[in-house]
């Protein structure tokens, strides 16, 4: 035994020599006694982050103090508190995030630029004064062993507290809501009239981290060449103003793109839509662009297609012959496709319109690439047009699936390929089913699943109600509107 002390005291003292000039994280040891310091009565403050703060960007360095050792009983002679530090908007700290800091003398400081970039991200951009939740994980040192240790375990945090928080001021004021008012004529622009006044949609997130606001509206004939408009945002409309509305720039008046200019009143000439063709157009507004040191809005009208084709080496390059996607929205795009290789995305059913190839980097599109790389097989594909992306998701297997099915809502009996290597992609099969519900699915899971009606499959729709009896299954997912013919047998 004594031979077996002397050699663990060598091994220590080479241990120790080996890292003396720095302090080490402990490696998992042996017992929880090595890892753990058991603090009793362990106290620790929060500094100057406490109620409400308010940051300010001319102050990115300045630097708070967020936690501080307060004290604890049985504390290790002369050693030393560090503090690590979560954010989050949740009060479980489900959506934490680390906000680095910088220990010295038991206690901890963050710049003010790093509490507000993590308050960004879990709060958004928001100016508005919004609480936030913030904690300390604690860990003490020790000269004797130059090893950090987690005061009371992972599990264990100090200071919790929530905090106010007012982030810096982002430069620019979003509104909750814009308006589009239109007229044939430039002199009866009005907010008096309700059927001339349409809302943009935006998507779920707070304006300040979404600021594209879209709007699909049809020209009438009467309006072809000749549509007027403004955007007008929520306060203005409330007030019954077009005063301070948003037009075009000057030297913009008949584009169909660029940036805005807030009139100073409502003298100042509407915009006429350049173009001579009646339809279905988008309008997006980007209420904040940055480009350099410059801020501005600015705008868009694009015509708005009800489908997106995909022309490829799969059906010979001809867009009419592809299979197509679909949308609700004129902005995300999807369907089922067969590919073979290489393959485009068209906004027409031809050549002569918008016509998509590959991006930057693989999911994206460009109106300016060349051939997207295509893999083989069959693909949910789903396209999103704001942000030029797309993804590819491969499909196995397909199978009905239902309270009315054999497998209930457990398992999906699966359905056949009719021909492989084609376009034409069609699946069959024959079932027994009883009175209740169905739904397809895709590769035995629910993130490809379709619903809705027989006569009009949808994607993620609800369940579609069937009698029993033995059927023949014809699932169509050729063209749009997708389709099931059951033939009772």
């Amino acid at each position: 035994m004594k031979k077996l002390n002397i050699f663990l005291m060598m091994v220590l003292a080479l241990c120790f020599t080996s890292c003396e000039d720095e302090w080490v994280e402990a490696k998992p040891l042996t017992s929880e006694q090595e890892t753990v310091f058991r603090g009793e009565n362990f106290v620790v403050g929060n500094g100057d982050l406490s109620g409400e703060i308010v940051l300010l960007a001319e102050n990115a360095e300045t630097v708070l103090t967020v936690a501080e050792f307060v004290s604890a009983d049985s504390m290790p002679a002369e050693a030393t508190v560090e503090f690590s530090m979560q954010m989050a908007k949740n009060e479980d700290f489900s959506d934490a995030v680390d906000v680095p800091v910088e220990n010295a003398g038991n206690a901890a400081t963050a710049k003010t630029s790093d509490l507000q970039e993590a308050y960004v991200k879990v709060q958004g951009k928001n100016p508005e004064a919004r609480m936030v939740y913030v904690r300390y994980a604690a860990y003490v040192i020790t000269p004797e062993y130059k090893v950090k240790v987690r005061v009371n375990g992972d599990e264990t945090y100090f200071a919790t507290t929530s905090v106010t928080v007012t982030p810096y001021d982002p430069g620019f004021r979003m509104e909750p809501a814009y308006y589009l008012v239109w007229s044939d004529d430039p002199e009866t622009l009005s907010l008096n009239n309700p059927d001339r006044v349409w809302q943009f949609e935006h998507s779920e997130k707070d304006v300040y981290d979404d600021t594209k606001f879209y709007l699909i509206f049809d020209i009438p004939e009467a309006a072809a060449g000749s549509f007027y408009w403004m955007v007008v945002p929520q306060s203005l409309k409330d007030a019954g103003t077009l005063e301070g509305a948003y037009g075009a720039e000057e030297g913009f008046e008949y584009e169909l793109n660029g940036p805005l200019y807030a009139n100073t009143n409502e003298d100042y000439p509407a915009i006429a839509v350049c173009t001579e063709e009646t339809g279905k157009y988008q309008f997006t507004v980007d209420m904040y662009t940055k480009v350099e040191e410059e801020v501005y809005a600015n705008y868009a009208i694009t015509p708005a297609f009800d489908y997106m084709y995909t022309p490829g080496v799969s059906n010979g390059w001809v867009p009419e012959a592809s299979n197509m996607l679909g949308t609700t929205d004129y902005k995300t795009y999807q369907g089922m496709i067969y590919l073979a290789g290489d393959f485009k995305f068209t906004n027409a059913p031809d050549w002569n319109h918008t016509n998509y190839g590959q991006g930057g980097k693989d999911g994206e599109i460009s109106a300016t690439g060349g051939n997207i790389a295509g893999p083989t097989g069959i693909f949910w594909c789903s396209l999103s047009l704001p942000d030029l992306t797309y993804t590819l998701t491969e499909i196995t297997t397909m199978g009905i699936i239902g309270s009315a099915t054999p497998g209930g809502w457990d398992a999906s009996t699966a359905l056949t390929l009719v021909e492989e290597g084609s376009i034409a992609i069609k699946y069959a099969g024959e079932v027994t089913l009883t009175d209740g519900e169905i739904k397809f699915r895709a590769n035995d899971a629910w993130d490809v699943n379709f619903g809705g009606s027989l006569e009009e499959l949808t994607y993620n729709a609800g369940n579609i109600t069937v009698t029993a009896g033995t059927y023949d299954i014809l699932l169509d997912m050729s063209s749009l509107p997708y389709t099931c013919t059951l033939t009772r047998k």
